[in-house]
């Protein structure tokens, strides 16, 4: 039986061994939606905006990632985003960066009674 661990360096292309950093600083990003943090009020991910994420809506939702980290994780370089509906309330979110592919699943806290995440009530 081989561990997950075994081989360090995946071919190019293949898929991360472990939970890299990449993933990790990424999630800091994509779990928070704007309007969480009074201090940042845009920081975070839009893709919590999103009712659902599914066939019709998934390149719009890795667009929405994608966006988020550009803004606010540039320094991760990500390539390419997938993303696909991983459960009730979770994401299964794919990134590539430096010819890897990076996989991470994410809360998607969904807008409540039609409102979207993070717009202020007036």
């Amino acid at each position: 039986m081989m561990l997950k661990h075994e081989n360090p360096t995946p071919a190019e292309g293949e898929e991360s061994p472990a939970l890299s950093d990449l993933s990790r600083a990424a999630r800091l990003v994509l779990e928070i939606a704007p309007g969480e943090r009074r201090l940042l009020p845009r920081f975070g991910c839009r893709v919590h905006d999103l009712p659902r994420v599914d066939g019709k809506n998934a390149v719009l939702a890795a667009a929405l990632i994608e966006e988020a980290l550009e803004a606010w994780a540039p320094q991760l370089c990500v390539e390419r985003v997938e993303v696909r509906a991983a459960g009730a309330d979770r994401l299964a979110v794919r990134l590539r960066a430096a010819g890897v592919w990076h996989c991470l699943e994410i809360t998607h806290r969904r807008p409540s009674n039609g409102e979207s995440v993070g717009t202020e009530q007036s």
